[in-house]
């Protein structure tokens, strides 16, 4: 067995946890991977290989990503998003024009991570060492800083201003941190910004719509059938 699976991960499991739960329904040692992390958190298409499909992997994570988000205006926490510590507060401008705020950051902006991430420090990923508070928050946001990178807004939409919710879809370059992107918006408005829903609907020309739940693969049989083993699948898409 060798191809893709679009899976439409639920909020509230890990990505490895989709892993684990396929692993359960595929001949002992057969390869899988998935292609781009989803937060516990967060919901949406993640897609996953198995066999030889695992080689398709690092094209997918070339890929755009597009995200629907809301986020609540007024409110930081220490991860970004709703699982964490508020940290900080601030006023909601009477005037919300979010989609003005990012157009300030588009086409492309210079993108800190957050320090609730997989960025690795001496081998060792930044949101262990912050749970583990072995590193002081000044450190961990110097050592952030320093892994900063180019990031590119291909498109943007609010859906909604709730305030202080606000609802977007973005699509992004590999590598983008949603949660920050909310935030660094929000600050081109003099507030600040926290992650509240994530959804991924998009990678690439592959959308949700695409995606299987994760609940309806309960055997083998069912991953066969929704398999995709086309080698061109990505052949129209350039990376980023």
């Amino acid at each position: 067995m060798n191809g893709l699976l679009f899976v439409n991960k639920p909020a509230g499991i890990t990505s490895f946890d989709c892993i684990r739960h396929l692993k359960t329904l595929l001949p002992p040692k057969t390869k899988i991977g998935h292609g781009g992390t989803l937060d516990p958190f967060a919901s949406g298409l993640l897609m996953i290989g198995i066999g030889k499909g695992t080689q398709m992997l690092n094209t997918a994570l070339d890929l755009s990503k597009t995200y629907l988000v809301k986020a609540k205006l007024g409110e930081l926490t220490d991860t970004l998003d709703l699982t964490g510590t508020v940290t900080q507060q601030a006023d909601v401008p009477t005037l919300i024009n979010f989609s003005a705020w990012a157009a300030e950051l588009m086409p492309e902006y210079t993108q800190a991570p957050p320090i609730y991430s997989n960025v690795k420090l001496n081998g060792q990923a930044l949101h262990r060492i912050a749970r583990a508070g072995s590193l002081d928050e000044e450190t961990l946001n110097a050592v952030a800083k320093e892994r900063s990178k180019i990031c590119k807004i291909l498109k943007f939409h609010v859906i909604e201003t709730n305030p202080p919710f606000v609802t977007f879809l973005a699509e992004v370059s590999k590598g983008t941190y949603i949660r920050s992107l909310a935030n660094d918006i929000a600050q081109r408005g003099k507030t600040v910004a926290t992650v509240y829903e994530l959804t991924r609907t998009a990678i690439g020309n592959i959308s949700l719509n695409d995606a299987i739940s994760l609940d309806k693969f309960t055997s083998r049989i069912a991953i066969e059938r929704k398999i995709i083993e086309k080698t061109t699948l990505f052949s129209d898409q350039a990376p980023l």
